[in-house]
């Protein structure tokens, strides 16, 4: 709800748009977070931030519904994405 009141104050406010974006990633709400962080994207396009964000939720999109095994995780991690394998092992619960 806080987003949707920043975002009715300030309809270019990009923090909002990549908060809620978030939050609708990790309900599995994937076409809103992606619609949100898209729109961050447009009103500030070098935003390493949103694009994380973005990259995340295409990330979890696709694994919806599979078991994330370790070795995925590893190799997410030696292709230089420490931090999203982090999130997934987070999300996934795997160990």
């Amino acid at each position: 709800q806080a987003f949707n009141q920043s975002l009715e104050l300030d309809p270019y406010y990009t923090y909002a748009y990549k908060g809620r974006g978030s939050l609708y990633t990790a309900l599995n709400r994937f076409d809103e977070a992606e619609n949100d962080l898209l729109k961050a994207l447009e009103y500030a396009p070098d935003d390493k931030d949103a694009m994380q964000r973005l990259e995340f939720l295409q990330t979890k999109r696709q694994l919806a519904g599979k078991e994330v095994g370790r070795n995925f995780l590893i190799e997410i991690a030696m292709k230089r994405h420490l931090v999203l394998a982090l999130l997934l092992r987070k999300f996934f619960h795997t160990a």
